[in-house]
């Protein structure tokens, strides 16, 4: 069996170099650039004396290997790819006006204390691109297409909250109202108590609150799934997954010590494998009469493994006949 000290190193590991699990659509209208590192990137880069490798043309900057605590990018750059400086131990990087994107995770795990995004940024990958870079005292926004607000960096509509990016960021969150998406990684193992996440909020990314010690939240009733690892490792006691939610993926829940019991309000279509892991005090499952996923089998494949024998009771959700199943 996994412990929590190994799912940590696991998450970190996909927060450095894969956060590529299914990354939140970016809103209509929005601007959209390519910051992948295209094949043609790496076959033709050409690499400056400071160990910084750039596209043929200069406008993309592809990898940083050096190890310099300081970073002034002199090229006309447009793109700053996936993971640029990323594990670097960059504790300033200044970058040219003429930069209109980042990929994900560029600056993670660096030791930045003040960083400025550039006036004429207008593109970031739905993925928080502060995640593991916990060192940030203060964020000067120059780009109009973003803000900052309590350490928390968004659009400048509110659209879409790619996460905490100073260390600033409040322990009791509240998500700004018009907020659709909630970028992937966006909270990841920074230390909150409480969440507000309003009902204008559709799609919550991959890991956004795995991590952070959440006691409580209330999830939006917009969202159709919790995706993976996204309240991992919190210190959840009751979970409410709204009517909407159709699928619950992996490790979405695992690693909460304190979860008593979830209620499904809708008809929850899947619980996926691990999805309740490492959740010993996991007892009593309630939803709608009929529900496909209310059965022993169901939880010992989504973690409760355990888990021998269960006792099924009537009861009432939303007006409607429902069941509590109480394991043991």
């Amino acid at each position: 069996m996994e412990t929590n000290e190994n799912l940590e190193t696991d998450s970190l590991e996909r927060m450095n170099w894969g956060l590529g699990k299914k990354i939140p659509h970016h809103i209509e209208g929005h601007h959209k650039y390519n910051t992948t590192r295209t094949e043609y990137d790496v076959t033709c880069q050409i690499k400056d004396e400071y160990d910084i490798y750039y596209s043929q043309d200069k406008k993309r900057l592809i990898n940083v290997v050096g190890q310099k605590t300081k970073y002034c990018i002199i090229y006309p750059i447009e793109v700053v790819c996936h993971g640029a400086f990323c594990e670097t131990l960059a504790e300033e990087i200044i970058l040219p006006d003429t930069v209109i994107a980042f990929g994900y995770n560029p600056f993670g795990k660096t030791h930045l204390k003040k960083f400025v995004i550039p006036k004429n940024v207008r593109h970031i990958e739905t993925v928080n691109p502060f995640a593991t870079c916990y060192t940030l005292e203060e964020l000067i926004v120059l780009s109009p297409y973003f803000t900052v607000e309590e350490g928390v960096l968004y659009t400048s509509d509110y659209k879409i909250c790619y996460g905490a990016a100073t260390k600033s960021c409040p322990k009791d969150l509240k998500i700004h109202e018009g907020t659709e998406i909630i970028a992937n990684s966006a909270f990841f193992m920074r230390k909150l108590n409480s969440v507000y996440i309003p009902d204008s909020v559709k799609e919550i990314g991959y890991a956004a609150f795995a991590y952070t010690g959440l006691k409580d939240m209330t999830l939006p009733h917009s969202i159709t799934e919790i995706p993976e690892a996204c309240f991992q490792c919190c210190n959840l006691v009751n979970v409410t997954i709204p009517e909407l939610v159709t699928n619950i993926h992996e490790d979405a829940f695992s690693g909460n010590a304190n979860l008593k019991s979830i209620t499904m309000m809708g008809r929850v279509k899947s619980i996926a494998i691990g999805a309740l892991s490492l959740c010993p005090e996991l007892l009593k499952i309630t939803g709608p009469y009929g529900s496909p996923v209310l059965n022993l089998k169901t939880m010992q494949i989504a973690g409760l493994d355990d888990r021998q024998h269960s006792k099924r009771e009537s009861c009432e959700i939303n007006g409607k006949k429902g069941v509590t199943m109480t394991l043991s």
